[in-house]
């Protein structure tokens, strides 16, 4: 900018440095906006998982057995927790959860169980997370009763996941491995591993014998 008498107005180089700054601080704002958004959509996922953990610990701890609709058994132990859920990710007319290509169902009884204790089920978001290709999605929480955890069959797992990856899970023990592995260990790291962009969170519950 000259000075004097002389032209006052900006020069072309100020008025780009000026621009890039902007661009800049916009990007920073923009970013930050966006992990708020997202921590705040984990957190109310996380705030239901541990409502579904102490439910069903409660039951189990209760009743002396898991409740009612929990296979661990033969196949098909994997099944949606809760109700009012999204019914069009398959041809089948029951609430669905889980993976597209996998797509689960809850299980009436064990709903109908867990209204023994808590009357109102946690309701756990069911917002799309797309894997690295964009090609499938997991909504809701499951619960997995067919995977061996260090050697031991048919343990239940808790299972959902949260945005960004390497996300803290919150509830332990966990296991590792993708969302339908069918074997896994405990892992002390705070989370079970990830699927594509998003954190899996695989809590192991407790047995019967073990509240």
């Amino acid at each position: 900018m000259k000075m004097g008498g002389r032209s006052t107005g900006f020069t072309i180089v100020e008025l780009l440095i000026v621009i890039v700054v902007i661009g800049i601080l916009a990007v920073i704002a923009l970013s930050t906006f966006s992990n708020a958004q997202r921590d705040a959509r984990n957190a109310e996922r996380l705030t239901s998982a541990q409502a579904w953990y102490k439910l069903l610990k409660t039951y189990t701890a209760d009743d002396g057995a898991y409740p009612p609709g929990i296979s661990m058994t033969g196949s098909g132990g994997h099944i949606c927790l809760g109700e009012g859920l999204p019914a069009d990710m398959d041809a089948n007319v029951d609430e669905d959860c889980g993976e597209s290509t996998n797509v689960k169902h809850p299980a009436a009884a064990m709903n109908t169980a867990l209204k023994t204790p808590s009357p109102t089920l946690p309701s756990f978001p069911t917002t799309p997370l797309y894997n690295s290709a964009g090609t499938a999605f997991i909504s809701g929480i499951t619960l997995r009763t067919m995977t061996t955890v260090d050697s031991v069959a048919n343990t239940p797992l808790l299972q959902y996941l949260l945005e960004g990856t390497n996300q803290d899970c919150k509830l332990r023990p966990l296991a590792n491995g993708a969302y339908s592995s069918t074997t896994a260990a405990r892992v002390t790291q705070s989370y079970s591993g990830s699927w594509g962009s998003s954190t899996v969170c695989r809590v192991i519950l407790p047995l019967p014998s073990e509240l």
